[in-house]
């Protein structure tokens, strides 16, 4: 059992643990205290665990960070922090015989979630969220599933519930370009990311995918078709064609089906703002949907329509979600919508929105807008959509993951 107070010897490092309690694990999860894994769940673990407890102060300054709150000392301790929490991960991986047990690479892969959470935070835009990504892969393909319910087990399960939303939800909403056609971004999709019924079946569940299961279930769906539909023009094949054409219908089909709780949990508090944000969703992927199939499609100017309908409720949809702890979950659909934008007036609404969410006044969300202005004065007011987002990402050398 860890004694927190070898961790919190400083002002400063308690400083940076009551910011956790009371403002990072809120503003990281839209869901009450006793349902959010960052207090139920990871607060917990860093209790009993130093590397742990390191973890979540380096990521309590992260925010104060990328807000441009934290004072010189909150900076320097919560940099200390981190080394020690990258010190500490880079000697347990190293010592091999260690990581034998399914329990000690449970605690590797809690850790690397919040060294994943401080990499999206910090709104860099190298990809390096993608290597520790492609190392969580690692450790979380080497967690065992529980095996009974004594009460040891159920705090092992309720960190393994947490890893895995947090790194299926890093992967999906990752997907902001057609897939697999930037390779500095690629991490293998693995199957149990295709069916997100284990996630939302376990109590502990919702930290990360509140507004809706089944929506989130056709982000990675859609970002392969796009994929599909930019190998169709390069190829002109009749057979490819009819194919993604087919897999659009399907598509769309499950998007307009899809009803609320969306597979989720009810939010009795907030019910409206979590109908909304997962409306915004729906909304998103239509309109990433019908760009990208707009030139093929035999009713492609009627689809082109329809988007800047959807684009028209989107926003009124984002500035509802962000004045909300929904805000939290917004920024892959901020995104697909920002790329799809045309109308300067449009362009120019997105910006008064983000510019009164002071709440989200982030370091990444700074970086989309640069990418969203770049992809602007790019595409010179015609659709860019995902793909053109890809371009311009490609020529910048700027590799975000929006999540």
């Amino acid at each position: 059992m860890l004694d927190a107070r070898l961790v919190l010897q400083s002002p400063a490092s308690w400083r940076l643990f009551e910011n956790y309690i009371f403002s990072t694990s809120r503003m990281m999860s839209t869901q009450a205290a006793d349902r959010n894994g960052f207090i139920t769940t990871l607060l917990p673990a860093a209790k009993r665990d130093e590397m742990t407890m390191h973890a979540i102060l380096a990521l309590s300054g992260a925010q104060l960070n990328y807000q441009n709150e934290a004072a010189v000392e909150i900076q320097q301790s919560a940099a200390r922090h981190y080394r020690l929490t990258l010190r500490g991960l880079r000697d347990a991986v190293g010592n091999v015989s260690a990581c034998t047990t399914g329990a000690e690479w449970l605690r590797l892969s809690l850790v690397l979630t919040v060294l994943c959470l401080i990499e999206v935070l910090s709104g860099q835009p190298d990809g390096s969220i993608f290597l520790h990504l492609r190392a969580l892969r690692h450790f979380v393909l080497k967690i065992p599933p529980p095996t009974s319910s004594a009460q040891g087990d159920l705090q092992s399960q309720s960190q393994r519930i947490f890893v895995l939303e947090a790194y299926a939800y890093y992967i999906i909403a990752s997907n902001i370009v057609p897939y697999g056609l930037m390779s500095e971004r690629y991490v293998p999709y693995d199957s149990f990311m295709t069916d997100l019924g284990y996630i939302k079946e376990a109590e502990s569940s919702g930290t990360f995918f509140c507004c809706g299961y089944s929506l989130f279930e056709l982000i990675a769906p859609t970002a392969s078709l796009a994929a599909q539909i930019v190998e169709h023009q390069e190829q002109n094949s009749d057979h490819l064609k009819t194919k993604v054409l087919a897999g659009y219908s399907c598509l769309v089909d499950r998007v307009l089906l899809a009803q609320y709780p969306f597979g989720g949990h009810v939010d009795a508090v907030n019910n409206t703002a979590q109908r909304r944000a997962g409306e915004l969703y729906r909304t998103a992927l239509l309109i990433w949907l019908k760009i990208a199939i707009w030139e093929l499609h035999p009713e492609g100017e009627s689809l082109l329509a329809q988007t800047q309908e959807h684009v028209d409720l989107s926003l009124g949809l984002l500035e509802s979600v962000l004045v909300s702890s929904y805000g939290t979950i917004a920024l892959w659909a901020l995104v697909v919508i920002g790329s799809c934008l045309t109308r300067q007036a449009d362009i120019d609404r997105l910006r008064k929105i983000l510019s009164r969410a002071t709440k989200w006044r982030l370091t990444v969300v700074q970086t989309v807008l640069r990418l969203l202005d770049s992809l602007h004065a790019d595409s010179k007011g015609e659709i860019a959509g995902p793909r053109g987002l890809m371009r311009v990402m490609q020529d910048q050398g700027i590799n975000l993951c929006m999540a």
